[in-house]
């Protein structure tokens, strides 16, 4: 019996920790619910679910409780749409998915339903069927309890997810030769290209790794075990090393690329033509309509000036949905909400200072009071990031 204390569990283990993590804390600071951070999320719990059921592997977990082998396998089926979805609502800017996503899930329910003998077994003939292949490794890919034939279900895993990352390929590789019609779009979208591109490389790389890993599993004359489980962990540690660095590339594509002008015709799907209400992107039209709602709202009003102003706030100030003022904001601006109010505070202040010649007898900690800044630590962050300068050395300047 494997020792649940094997050297190398701890490492799998652990980075599948990570990524469970990394993708708890794009749920959580999603406060804005961006489609494409949440689907990331999506793809990064996806696989870390993936690495740490085959971490489990290498101990004698299985063995204690039979009935949690495989549980979450079905998973694995979760990673190809996800990711897809992930990079085609990133390209199209989507704020919403389409009712016909549902069916890219398709497989990860047939999945459980062949999984269905092997759930119905009692415990002494699961623990057999275990035992066999913790022995016989070859039987883990192979999955000779279900009700397809002995193999079939990791063909049909590799065939699934290998078509939804060919499929993402293609949609990238579109996308881009399209974009090079509008070349101020592109020049300003390179950081979310190259992200894409890499993103694409790594889910590519990792799932041809899985296609040789079952080839020679299922013949029984290698298996690279190690290997998968190594090439899963890479995976998820370069999405997070790659958030952490460059968190921009959550708020997704910027500009209006779906303009209808005839120097920025570059959206691929039919949605172009499909009513408002049937829509998942916002248009070029309805983006001018709202910038103009919005800066009238904030010039005759200044509600960011209120502290803990949120987009909540500002949803119901301008009667627009939640979901497309984050579209908005971040196609308009490539810029998170957060940071966006800050901007307009930043000259909220500005303006004052121009405008009142006795802005000098107000504390910094007023002044940042009267914008809108919940702390002077918050204030202090907020005019240096904007400025290279503490609010001292700003504003004694003016």
């Amino acid at each position: 019996m494997q020792s649940i204390t094997h050297p190398f569990f701890l490492l799998p283990f652990s980075i599948g920790l990570l990524g469970l993590l990394t993708a708890l804390i794009l749920f959580w600071t999603n406060r804005e619910n961006i489609l494409a951070a949440r689907l990331l999320a999506g793809v990064l719990t996806a696989i870390s679910i993936l690495l740490l059921g085959n971490s489990l592997y290498l101990t004698n977990y299985f063995l204690k409780f039979p009935h949690l082998y495989r549980l979450l396998s079905a998973v694995s089926f979760c990673v190809g749409p996800l990711s897809f979805l992930y990079v085609r609502t990133s390209l199209t800017q989507s704020y919403r998915l389409q009712k016909k996503d549902l069916l890219f899930f398709i497989p990860a329910v047939l999945y459980q339903l062949h999984r269905i003998p092997f759930l119905f077994l009692d415990k002494q003939s699961k623990l057999l069927i275990i035992q066999n292949a913790l022995t016989e490794t070859k039987n883990i890919a192979a999955e000779p309890e279900g009700w397809l034939p002995v193999g079939w279900a990791a063909i049909f895993r590799i065939i699934v997810g290998m078509s939804f990352v060919v499929a993402q390929l293609i949609i990238l590789s579109k996308w881009k030769l399209q974009l090079k019609k509008v070349p101020d779009i592109l020049n300003a979208n390179m950081e979310q290209i190259k992200w894409l591109n890499w993103y694409t490389v790594v889910m590519l790389i990792t799932y041809g790794v899985l296609l040789l890993e079952m080839f020679l599993h299922l013949l029984g004359s290698y298996t690279l075990g190690f290997i998968i489980v190594l090439t899963i962990g890479l995976n998820i540690l370069f999405i997070a090393i790659y958030l952490f660095s460059k968190p921009t590339i959550l708020y997704g594509m910027k500009g209006w690329i779906h303009s209808t002008t005839d120097e920025a015709t570059v959206l691929i799907s039919t949605e172009s033509v499909k009513p408002i209400a049937k829509r998942t992107f916002l248009s070029a039209t309805e983006g001018k309509e709202y910038k103009q709602i919005i800066e009238s709202h904030f010039a005759e009003k200044n509600p960011f000036c209120m502290p803990g102003y949120s987009l909540r706030d500002l949803s119901l100030g301008v009667n627009i949905p939640v979901y497309q003022l984050s579209a908005f904001i971040n196609q308009e601006y490539g810029k998170n909400f957060s940071e966006w109010i800050n901007d307009h505070r930043f000259l909220f202040l500005q303006k004052m200072v121009a405008e009142n010649g006795d802005f000098h007898l107000y504390t910094f900690e007023a002044l940042g009071k009267m914008a809108g800044f919940n702390s002077r630590t918050s204030f202090i962050s907020a005019i240096k990031k904007r400025t290279g300068k503490t609010p001292s050395e700003y504003f004694l300047k003016k």
